[in-house]
Formats: C-alpha cells, structure tokens, sequence
C-alpha cells in the first residue's frame, strides 16, 4: 500500500489562493497607476515644451510684429501641435508697461490646456502657462541715455 504524504487542507489551499488573489490584485492596481501617472508626466512635459516653443518663436520675432499681434488672437503656422498630443494653446500678446503712451515692453504668455482623455474632454483637465517680457531694442539705449 502506498500512502501519500500530502500535509495541505482544502481550507489551507482556498487560504494560500486567496492570499495569492490579494496580491495580485494590489500588484496589478499598482501597475495600472504607475502607467497613468508616466502617461500624465509624459504629457505635461510634451506641453511644457510646446508652451516653451510658442514663447520663444513669438520672442525672437521683431518687437514691431509683436505690437501688431498684441490685439488680436495669436495664430501661426510655425507652431504645430504635437504628434498625438490631447491638448490646445492659446497664445496672448499684451502690454506689460502700461504707464507709458507707447509700450515699450510687452508680455507673451503660452498657454497649454489638455486632458489625458482626450482632446475634447473635460474631466481631468490641466494646464501649463508660461510668460515672458519681451523690450523693445531701443529700450537699452534710452536707458543709458537717461541720468
């Protein structure tokens, strides 16, 4: 006769599996938030520097172009979406010294909206704005001229 050594209830394998089950679970949450938390830092960096690249080219334009845009909606060619990217920008040119009759400093500001959802959607938006000042040339040699 052959007798089997098997040591293991039925209760302590539905236990083990059970256990098992637990860890699986937290493991694959885990996963699924660590995948969504790359996916929204990917896209916050795509839109970072999609803001840096609009403020840079409409900075590196001549300071007369940028009084002419300051009045009306910002649209340009040069400055395409990113491949795939679930957002929008929205460019502002303003005055930034307004004491003066004739500006001669001027505020750019990029603004990314998007949501992982997509484009359209409305839950989970965010948001990146980035400004800067842009002189006039002429502004350094009135400076020195002034005592």
């Amino acid at each position: 006769m052959i007798r089997t050594c098997f040591a293991g209830s039925l209760v302590e394998i539905l236990i083990a599996f059970s256990i098992f089950a637990i860890v699986i679970a937290s493991l694959l949450a885990l996963r699924t938030t660590s995948k969504r938390q790359a996916t929204v830092s990917f896209l916050e960096v795509q839109a970072s520097n999609w803001a840096r690249q609009a403020v840079t080219h409409l900075t590196s334009m001549p300071y007369e172009d940028l009084l002419l845009i300051r009045t009306r909606a910002v649209e340009d060619s040069a400055l395409t979406t990113p491949s795939g990217f679930p957002g929008e920008l929205s460019l502002k040119v303003v005055d930034a010294d307004v004491s003066t009759p004739v500006p001669r400093m001027v505020r750019v500001s990029a603004t990314v909206m998007w949501s992982p959802f997509g484009k359209n959607a409305r839950e989970g938006r965010s948001s990146v704005t980035l400004e800067r000042i842009a002189a006039c040339p002429e502004l350094a040699l009135v400076q020195k001229l002034d005592p």
